[in-house]
This record gives structure tokens, sequence and C-alpha cells, in this order.
């Protein structure tokens, strides 16, 4: 088609469709472009996100992994608590240790089960041996707070229950010698060794009777107390020496924070 050879009307109305053609692959192209800038910046925002996630999950993961020796430690002790004698006691702990090399994942509780049910079946730890169970039997998956499989503080906390009631009740009847609980007394002083073993044995002794932990007091100096929580749980809070002291009181008959010790655990 020659355009110098077309009429006016025609030439216009050329022109006009060569334009609309033109303005609408300009159009088509900004879209497209605008259309992959948001598809790339979604999938940079995508890729930050997975990345966070994948950040605070091995952060969560790593801080329940680092707990690995004291949920050893923990599992010894009971050990030593619920078997009575040398040969079953040293097979315990190498069944626990042998569980817990399975590094933190939602299997661990599978792993743990067995040794559970072999060693503490019988007496306090049998409630212990349920509340695994029944977190194996469940959809175990990994904890988003603690990054531990869920069930595992569970099972955890009931060990430490266990260990702290028998504690308490060890203090209890070895305080009773010598007092008489009919007189007021004797029950008074009773209360106060009782609370001195306590305390003493869960800051001297060279294994912490609830965690299982070995602690040194000659390294660690520290002061500790003791709590009830609102389900009636006993807790032990401990601070290091250097942190804090008495005040000025009215007629302290000591105005520093040292505490008894227990029998030959010397704090």
């Amino acid at each position: 088609m020659d355009y110098y050879k077309m009429s006016g009307i025609r030439k216009a109305t050329y022109v006009g469709l060569v334009v609309f053609v033109l303005v609408n692959i300009s159009s088509y192209i900004n879209d497209e472009k605008h259309y992959a800038k948001a598809t790339l910046n979604d999938a940079i925002v995508q890729n930050i996100l997975a990345n966070k996630i994948n950040q605070l999950q091995q952060k969560q993961i790593k801080f329940c992994r680092s707990n690995i020796a004291t949920l050893t430690a923990l599992l010894s002790y009971a050990c030593t608590q619920a078997q009575t004698n040398t040969t079953s006691r040293a097979a315990c702990i190498s069944c626990f240790t042998a569980a817990t090399a399975n590094v933190l994942s939602p299997t661990l509780l599978s792993s743990l089960l067995p040794c559970a049910t072999l060693y503490f079946n019988t007496g306090n730890y049998a409630a212990c041996v349920t509340t695994l169970q029944s977190a194996v039997t469940t959809n175990v998956q990994v904890n988003s707070t603690t990054g531990c499989p869920t069930g595992y503080c569970t099972f955890v906390q009931c060990l430490r229950k266990v260990q702290a009631n028998a504690l308490v009740d060890m203090c209890y009847m070895n305080s009773i010698t010598g007092n008489n609980l009919n007189e007021a007394a004797g029950r008074t002083n009773h209360y106060l060794l009782t609370t001195s073993c306590i305390l003493a044995m869960t800051r001297c002794n060279p294994t912490n009777p609830i965690s299982g932990a070995a602690q040194n007091i000659n390294t660690t100096p520290v002061y500790n107390s003791l709590q009830v929580s609102r389900n009636g749980d006993l807790r032990i809070i401990t601070v290091p020496r250097s942190c804090c002291g008495t005040a000025s009181g009215y007629c302290l008959a000591d105005t520093t924070l040292t505490q008894s010790g227990w029998g030959t655990i010397i704090c």
C-alpha cells in the first residue's frame, strides 16, 4: 500500500491505526516489566522469610541440642535412684546414654521409651514412663518454642518432680530422730532441720539430687532458697554469692546470708 497515494481520510485512518497498535504494544511491554518486577520482588521476600524461619528453627534446635548433657545427667541420676544394684544401674545409664546420642529430633522420645520402660517401670518413676509413652503415641513434632520434640519437657519435668519429692521425703525422715513431734519445740526443730537438709543437698552435694547435675560449691559459691510453685512443685532458687547481701535491718542476729550445711555436706 502506497501511503503517498492515499486520500486524506485514509491517511488519517492509517496513522490512527498505527498509533493504536504502538500504544498497546508499549502498554503490554510495560505490564510485562511490572509483572516480572513484582514476581522477582515476591521471590526475594519469600526467600528472605524462608531464611529467617530456617535460622529460627536452627537456633531453637541448637538450644535444645545444647542441653543433651543436662538430659543425660538427669537420666543417669534417675538410674541410680530407680535401680538397686550396681549392675542394673550401669546398664540403665548405658541404655540412656546411647539413646540420647540420637541427636534431638522427633525420634528422640521413641529411642528413650525402651530404656524407660525397662528401668523406670516400677516405683515413683513409673508415672514418667506413662508420660513418655503418651508423648510417643501422639503426633510427635518439634516444639516451635523450645526446638525439642513435643512431650520432651513434660517427661523431664516429671523426672525432676519425682526426685524433688524423694529429696523432701529423705530430709523429712532423716530429721525426725531426736525430735518429739508431739511438742512444739520438736516440730519447730524438725522443720528447720528438714529445710536445712533440702537446701544443703541442692547447694553443696557433689550431685544435685533434683537435676542430677554435678556441682562444686568451691568453684561456684551460691545462695539458694525454697519456692513452691502454684501447682505444688518444689523449686530451688539459686543465685551467686556475689549478687547480693542483707540490707540493714532491725536487730538482725546475722547480717550475712551464710547458710547451714547438713551432716557431712559442708557448705
